[in-house]
C-alpha cells in the first residue's frame, strides 16, 4: 500500500465494529488447519496491524484452540459468533492484531504478498506469491518455501 487509510469494519450484527488508520504490517492468506476449520475455508485473507492501531468497539470473547503449541488466541462476537480478529502466537507476533478484510466495509486494499501455513493447505494455489511452509522469518517462522505446487 502506497497511502494509509481508513479501514471500517464490523461483525454480522454490529455489536463489534472497528476503525484502523494505519498501514497494514502484511497482507497474507492463511492455509493453516486452525483457519481452515474455524472459518471453514479453505484459507483465509488477514491484514495485519499494530494491536494499538486498532480501535476495537465492543466486547469480544476469546479462545484458544489448535493442535499447535502455540496458537492464535481468537476474538469473535459473543452475540453472533462472528470471528473478528486474532492475536497471533508467538513472542515476534504479541503487538499484532490479525484482522479479516472479508468483514470491512471495503476490500480494494487487500493486496496480499505471501501465503502462510501452505504446507496445511487443502487445494493449490497457482499464483506467484510466495508460499510459506509455515511462517517467513520475521514472524517466527522457518522461512522455507514450496517449491512445487503439487498436492499434499
Amino acid at each position: 500500500m502506497s497511502e494509509i487509510i481508513e479501514i471500517e469494519g464490523q461483525c454480522l450484527c454490529g455489536a463489534i465494529t472497528w476503525k484502523i488508520n494505519s498501514e497494514p504490517i502484511s497482507l497474507i492468506y492463511c492455509h493453516c488447519d486452525s483457519c481452515q476449520k474455524s472459518h471453514s475455508a479453505l484459507m483465509v485473507a488477514i491484514a495485519l496491524f499494530q494491536a494499538d492501531d486498532v480501535a476495537l468497539t465492543g466486547e469480544t470473547t476469546s479462545l484458544s484452540v489448535s493442535k499447535r503449541q502455540h496458537s492464535a488466541i481468537r476474538h469473535s462476537c459473543p452475540s453472533c459468533g462472528t470471528r473478528v480478529a486474532n492475536t497471533p502466537a508467538g513472542e515476534h507476533n504479541k503487538n499484532l492484531l490479525a484482522m479479516f478484510p472479508v468483514l470491512c466495509t471495503s476490500v480494494e486494499w487487500f493486496v496480499p504478498s505471501f501465503h502462510i501455513y501452505y504446507g496445511d493447505r487443502s487445494i493449490d494455489i497457482n499464483d506467484d506469491l510466495p508460499k510459506y511452509l509455515d511462517l517467513p522469518v520475521e514472524f517466527g517462522g522457518s522461512g522455507q518455501t514450496a517449491d512445487t505446487c503439487e498436492s499434499k
